[in-house]
């Protein structure tokens, strides 16, 4: 897909969900809620996101439920993390 395009639709996506009201969710459901973590628990600084001390910084809380991350397969199927910036 051209960059353009992408790009196009993301801006009226966002535009979609700015313009278009949402319910305030009950106290019920917020206490249903699950925290994860993006990349890890990173400062950049320190500890980089999407690494193993970031994912590790995770385990040292009960806070957090998950961790979300994007990877990709090599040529000989070795797992990559890797974050794509727009």
């Amino acid at each position: 897909m051209p960059l353009w395009l992408e790009s196009t639709l993301i801006k009226i996506c966002d535009l979609f969900f700015e313009l278009v009201p949402s319910r305030i969710p009950t106290f019920e459901i917020l206490e249903k809620c699950k925290i994860v973590s993006h990349r890890g628990q990173h400062d950049n600084k320190i500890v980089f996101e999407n690494t193993l001390a970031s994912f590790d910084k995770i385990l040292e809380t009960n806070e957090i439920w998950g961790i979300e991350f994007d990877f990709r397969w090599t040529k000989d199927l070795c797992p990559v993390l890797y974050m794509i910036r727009i």
